[in-house]
C-alpha cells in the first residue's frame, strides 16, 4: 500500500540499478556500503537518508578502481560541491556498475540525527541481512561509530539480525567503495524534478539517472512528500 509520508515513519526508496541481475540469494558473496546525507532543510524538513550500495565481493575491486579514477584533485568523490555537469558524470558512472542501490528515508522534523540514523538502520540492516549480506561498512565519523555498533547489538539482541551481521567502519578518503553510496544519496535527494539533465543522462548499460531516483519524489519534488512503498 502507497501513502504520503507521515511524521516518524520510515519510507525506503526503490533504486533500481538494473545490476547485472542481481545476484541476490543465489549463493552469491554480497557486501555493503552505506552513507548518510541531510537533506537541506528548507526543501526536505525533518527528513534524513542513509543509502547502501551491493555488490559482489568478486565486484568490489571494479568498482574501487571505477570511481578512484574520476577523483580530479579531490581526496574523495563527493556529491556536495560538485557541479551539475559533474554529478552527471558521476551518475553516470555509478549507474555503470554492478551494483545495487537501497535507500531508506526517515521523515521526523523533532528527530536527531542520531534518532533519524538508528530508525534507518533499524529498516536496513534486517533488510540486507536477508539478502544475505553479512558485511555492511559504514563511512567512520569517528567517536560516534560506537553508536552504530551499540544499535548493532540492539537488533542482535532483538533477534532481528543473526550474529554474523558485522558493521565495520572506514576512513571515507581512503575507501572509494564508500562514495557510490554518497553518490545514490545524492542523486536521491536531488531527483530529476530538480536537476532535469540527470534524467536525460543514459550510464554505461543503458540505465538513467532517473533509475537512481525513481520512487524518491512525487511532482512537488519534497522527500516531505515522499510515497512509502511496500
Amino acid at each position: 500500500m502507497r501513502g504520503r509520508a507521515v511524521q516518524g515513519r520510515v519510507h525506503p526508496v526503490p533504486v533500481d540499478l538494473h545490476a547485472p541481475q542481481t545476484r541476490i540469494n543465489d549463493g552469491w558473496r554480497l557486501t555493503a556500503w552505506a552513507d548518510e546525507s541531510g537533506p537541506r532543510p528548507d526543501l526536505d524538513p525533518g527528513a534524513y537518508l542513509l543509502a547502501a550500495t551491493l555488490c559482489d565481493d568478486d565486484d568490489v575491486a571494479e568498482m574501487r578502481k571505477t570511481l578512484d579514477a574520476l577523483r580530479i584533485g579531490e581526496a574523495k568523490l563527493h556529491w556536495h560541491g560538485s557541479s551539475a555537469e559533474r554529478r552527471v558524470e558521476l551518475v553516470a558512472a555509478v549507474a555503470g556498475l554492478p551494483v545495487t542501490g537501497f535507500v531508506v528515508v526517515h521523515v521526523d522534523k523533532d528527530a536527531d540525527d542520531r534518532r533519524h540514523r538508528r530508525k534507518c538502520m533499524e529498516f536496513l540492516l534486517p533488510h540486507l541481512a536477508l539478502m544475505p549480506c553479512s558485511t555492511i561498512t559504514f563511512e567512520s565519523r569517528g567517536q560516534l561509530d560506537a553508536s552504530d555498533l551499540d544499535m548493532l547489538q540492539k537488533l542482535r539482541a532483538r533477534k532481528v539480525i543473526e550474529s554474523t551481521v558485522r558493521i565495520e567502519h572506514s576512513i571515507g578518503r581512503n575507501e572509494p567503495a564508500l562514495w557510490a553510496a554518497d553518490i545514490v544519496c545524492g542523486a536521491v535527494v536531488q531527483g530529476p524534478d530538480r536537476q532535469p539533465d540527470l534524467s536525460r543522462h543514459a550510464g554505461k548499460r543503458g540505465r538513467t539517472a532517473h533509475d537512481l531516483t525513481r520512487g524518491d519524489l512525487d511532482t512537488s519534488g519534497s522527500l516531505q512528500n515522499a510515497r512509502s512503498w511496500p
